[in-house]
């Protein structure tokens, strides 16, 4: 209740108790007063026998103006840290294809037909960023695995238009590149086999793996999403398959996902792990071959078979050198993995660099 000196006929009821009460108020607030104004958290205090006693008004003025003061600091703070660091654009980058190639693991060229393919079929979904800034987010998304406020501190727009960006344009470059993954003829294969490839395995059409990625849930543990790939020798994927959820076992995922179909009779198949569907493979004339392991080490028999192995290994990790498949994958895109695997694996194939040395041209 709020306290009324004014009243005669309270105070005769409260006789001395009311004076000490007041006295007791105009103490407490004159301390209060005297404390660091951004201490209070409080606009009413007790001032005994159960009587509470509320702050004047001012003070919750006094409190917001503090806080309208600290908003004003913040402000400030970012509008000098986007002076002092421009907004980071395509623009930037015209010239310097090494530095376009580390962000977006792409040269110039390639970047600009991809754009020409996008950008009429997608709308723009921030206006102040060209369709050039909007293809280097997501290739700097992928390729880097920076998360949604990074990218948008550097390019200075909101985190939500960065995650509007990559959900929009992942599942038009996956639609649009998504031809470039596909099965090749033993010529197509021959023509780009490395050297270590003449001798042994010359039928070789692909090695394989099964891929495990890991998705982020908000409302439960991490869940995991299985894959089945194959790689040419010379480092192009040839087949993905759709994403199985990872309690399905890695033979099953093999049978299903459509893979035996693309196979002919005679071919060789290279599997670094221990797949069990060699049988499977065998019924249809196809060759299997895994190489040796004693306590989970790989033992070759030769030098050269060794050599091979670490190749066809090497051979089947290169598509996962964007970032972003090394990382949990937020739950924003979990639902777009197929799409992103997609996009990953097509810009691996446009990429010359992946092809080893020895690899013919």
């Amino acid at each position: 209740m709020f306290w009324d000196e004014q009243n005669p006929e309270h105070d005769n009821q409260q006789g001395k108790g009311s004076g000490n009460l007041n006295r007791s108020f105009k103490e407490t607030k004159r301390n209060d007063m005297e404390q660091d104004s951004s201490s209070s958290s409080s606009i009413a205090f007790s001032a005994g026998d159960g009587i509470e006693i509320q702050w004047p008004e001012h003070d919750d003025l006094r409190v917001r103006h503090i806080q309208l003061q600290v908003d004003y600091t913040d402000l400030q703070s970012k509008e000098d840290l986007y002076r002092a660091f421009p907004r980071f654009t395509y623009a930037s980058l015209k010239g310097d294809d090494a530095q376009l190639m580390f962000l977006s693991g792409l040269h110039s060229l390639v970047f600009d037909w991809l754009v020409s393919q996008i950008a009429a079929i997608i709308p723009k979904i921030h206006p102040e960023l060209n369709e050039q800034d909007h293809l280097l987010i997501v290739l700097m998304k992928l390729k880097l695995g920076l998360c949604d406020t990074d990218l948008g501190y550097r390019f200075r727009i909101r985190e939500r238009s960065v995650a509007d960006i990559c959900q929009t344009w992942i599942p038009a470059l996956a639609c649009v590149l998504k031809s470039l993954i596909a099965w090749p003829n033993l010529e197509t294969v021959a023509k780009h086999r490395p050297s270590i490839f003449e001798t042994n395995f010359t039928r070789c059409r692909g090695i394989i793996e099964c891929c495990d990625f890991v998705v982020a849930k908000a409302s439960q543990e991490n869940a995991t999403v299985r894959y089945f790939v194959s790689v040419t020798p010379g480092g192009a994927i040839s087949f993905l398959s759709s994403g199985f959820c990872g309690d399905v076992p890695k033979c099953q995922v093999a049978k299903q996902c459509g893979f035996f179909h693309l196979v002919d009779r005679y071919d060789e198949i290279l599997s670094c792990k221990q797949l069990k569907i060699k049988d499977e493979l065998a019924y249809l004339g196809v060759t299997m071959h895994t190489p040796d392991y004693v306590n989970k080490k790989l033992v070759p028999k030769s030098e050269l078979e060794g050599m091979f192995w670490t190749h066809a290994k090497k051979v089947t990790g290169w598509w996962k050198n964007f970032t972003m498949l090394r990382k949990v994958v937020p739950e924003p895109y979990g639902y777009l993995l197929d799409d992103v695997l997609i996009v990953c694996a097509a810009l691996t194939n446009v990429n010359l660099n992946v092809f080893p040395e020895g690899t013919k041209a």
